[in-house]
C-alpha cells in the first residue's frame, strides 16, 4: 500500500508578509532576511510560534489575539495544527494497518509451518508403526510356521512311537509264544529220552524201532526228511522245516491259519 506524501508544513512570519503586502521595503538587512526565509520554509520543520505578548490570554496551548489585528495568523495558525494533526492521525492510521497486515501475515505464516511440521511428525509416526507391524507381522508369520512344523513333528512322533509300541507288542508276544515253544521242545525231549533206556533189557532187535520212532517224531511232516526246527504261530507247533514252513499255509497239527514261523536250534 503506497503512503501518502505529507504535505509540509510552512510556517510564515507575518509582519514580513505584512510588510510585503503594505508595499513596505524589506528589512535593512537582506543576508538575515533570507536566511530567516529559508529556516521557515523548510518541510517537516516545526518552528515553535512566538511567544504571545505579555497580556495574551491561552486557551491551552493556542494564543488567543489580543487585537482584531492578529486574527487572521491565528487563524492561519489553527488550520496548519489541525491539518498536521489529521495528517499524523492518517499516517498512524496506515502504520497500524500496515502491522496489523504484518501480524496477520506472520501469524498465518507460523500457522502453516506449524502444519507442516505437525503433518511431518505424523507421516513419521505412521511410516514407524507401519515398520513395526510389518514386523511384528512377519514375527507372527515365522512363529506360526514354527508351531506347524512342531505339530506335524509331534504327530509324527506319536505315530512313530504307537509303531514301535506295537512292533514292541508283537516281538514280546512272539517271545512268549517262542519260550513256550522251547518249553514244549524241551519237555518233549525229556519225555523221548527217558522211554528210549526203559527197555534196556531187551534185545538190540527191539531198540533199533525205538530210536527209529524218536527220529521219526522229530521229521518234518511235510516231507518226512529233514529234521522239524520252525515253531509256526499263532500255535507254537514244532512240525516243520524252514524249507516246508515258506509253503505251509495252515499247521499239520491243528489247522489253524499260519500267521508267522521262528526258527529254533535243538540240540
Amino acid at each position: 500500500m503506497a503512503i501518502q506524501e505529507p504535505v509540509p508544513f510552512i510556517y510564515h512570519n507575518r509582519n514580513s508578509l505584512d510588510a510585503m503586502d503594505g508595499g513596505g521595503a524589506l528589512p535593512g538587512d537582506p543576508c538575515q532576511y533570507f536566511q530567516q526565509q529559508q529556516m521557515v520554509t523548510v518541510p517537516w520543520v516545526l518552528r515553535p510560534p512566538p511567544p504571545p505578548p505579555l497580556g495574551t490570554s491561552m486557551i491551552g496551548d493556542i494564543p488567543l489575539p489580543s487585537s482584531s489585528s492578529s486574527v487572521s495568523s491565528a487563524t492561519m495558525y489553527l488550520s496548519d495544527h489541525l491539518i498536521l494533526g489529521g495528517l499524523m492521525e492518517q499516517q498512524r492510521n496506515e502504520t497500524d494497518q500496515i502491522l496489523r497486515q504484518q501480524s496477520d501475515l506472520l501469524a498465518a505464516g507460523l500457522r502453516q509451518q506449524t502444519n507442516r511440521h505437525t503433518a511431518a511428525i505424523v507421516r513419521n509416526l505412521e511410516s514407524k508403526a507401519s515398520s513395526l507391524l510389518r514386523q511384528r507381522e512377519q514375527v507372527l508369520t515365522k512363529a506360526n510356521m514354527m508351531n506347524r512344523e512342531l505339530e506335524l513333528r509331534l504327530k509324527s512322533a506319536e505315530e512313530e512311537r504307537a509303531k514301535w509300541h506295537g512292533v514292541a507288542m508283537a516281538k514280546e508276544a512272539m517271545a512268549i509264544s517262542l519260550s513256550n515253544a522251547l518249553e514244549q521242545v524241551r519237555d518233549f525231549c525229556h519225555s523221548s529220552n527217558d522211554s528210549g533206556p526203559t527197555e534196556s533189557a531187551a534185545s538190540g532187535a527191539a531198540n533199533e524201532p525205538t530210536a527209529g520212532m524218536g527220529s521219526t517224531l522229530r521229521r518234518c511232516r511235510l516231507c518226512l526228511r529233514r529234521d522239524a526246527c520252525m515253531v509256526l504261530l499263532p500255535c507254537n507247533h514244532l512240525c516243520c522245516c524252514e524249507p516246508c514252513a515258506a509253503l505251509l499255509e495252515a499247521c499239520p497239527f491243528c489247522g489253524s491259519v499260519k500267521r508267522g514261523s521262528i526258527g529254533v536250534l535243538l540240540e
